[in-house]
């Protein structure tokens, strides 16, 4: 992954746009996804309509995700307008739950349950529960991108998941240990997984002394819990400490933030 300075940034740059609209396909997705994410961003946000439906032609819906992720709300609405409905819906299966959460919290329910439909059923069977909770709960900013294991299962199992799953999951630095039936039993450390004999049983390593927080939390105690004990997610459980899904320390405190401007901005008025 390539990433911009001040040195490199204006010439990097230019050569992009110029492969974009000479429409040169092969050498702009050979420079542009080489990019880290943000200078994705930086780059796509500077085009205007031409540009941005060139991007599209030339980024397969699951690249184009990753972009539209780290874009502000009023780009993303411009995108949704632009994109069709098969191109949107694809994007959306590729993306984080979390992500997806956040776009369709912010616009009206009809244009959200039209995004849902086209989505694959089970993806969106999933980000329908999460919005189905208070928007000020834990429950409605959790995600279900995360790695599990059984406890009979070994390092060198679980070691094997990570590679073949971990692109797709939110973090890998913890994996949640669940019974067969889906109820929160430990968690182990990537670095135990990694150090542990390739044999040893998950079980024999978990710590089982797990912080967590219930789904119908206050977004706002769920940060100070993150805090509190230095985490880089915890865990969202039921009464009963069945596992629905995990937050992130980026997306407590990006939700807990959010909620904090929008009260001043109210203050203001």
């Amino acid at each position: 992954m390539f990433r911009l300075d001040k040195q490199n940034r204006e010439r990097y740059t230019k050569n992009i746009i110029n492969a974009l609209y000479e429409n040169n396909k092969e050498e702009f997705r050979e420079s542009y996804l080489e990019l880290h994410p943000s200078d994705q961003v930086d780059i796509f946000i500077t085009l205007d309509k031409e540009g941005r439906e060139r991007v599209y032609m030339f980024l397969e819906p699951k690249e184009f995700a990753v972009i539209f992720s780290g874009l502000y709300f009023i780009h993303q609405q411009v995108c949704i307008e632009e994109l069709s409905d098969e191109y949107s819906s694809e994007m959306f299966n590729h993306m984080f739950t979390d992500d997806t959460v956040n776009f369709l919290k912010r616009i009206n329910q009809a244009e959200a349950k039209h995004i849902l439909d086209k989505m694959e059923k089970e993806k969106a069977g999933k980000i329908q529960m999460i919005l189905d909770y208070d928007l000020e709960t834990a429950g409605a900013v959790r995600t279900d991108e995360y790695i599990t294991a059984f406890p009979e299962e070994t390092a060198e199992d679980v070691l094997a998941k990570i590679r073949r799953e971990g692109s797709d999951a939110e973090i890998v630095y913890y994996t949640y240990v669940i019974d067969r039936k889906g109820y929160l039993k430990g968690v182990v450390s990537l670095k135990k997984l990694i150090m542990a004999d390739p044999t040893d049983a998950v079980e024999d390593m978990m710590h089982q002394h797990i912080v967590s927080v219930l789904a119908d939390m206050g977004q706002e105690d769920v940060g100070k819990i993150i805090q509190k004990y230095d985490l880089l997610a915890v865990p969202v459980v039921t009464e009963q400490n069945r596992l629905l899904g995990i937050i992130t320390v980026d997306d407590a405190w990006i939700s807990l933030n959010c909620k904090r401007l929008k009260a001043l901005v109210n203050s203001q008025r």
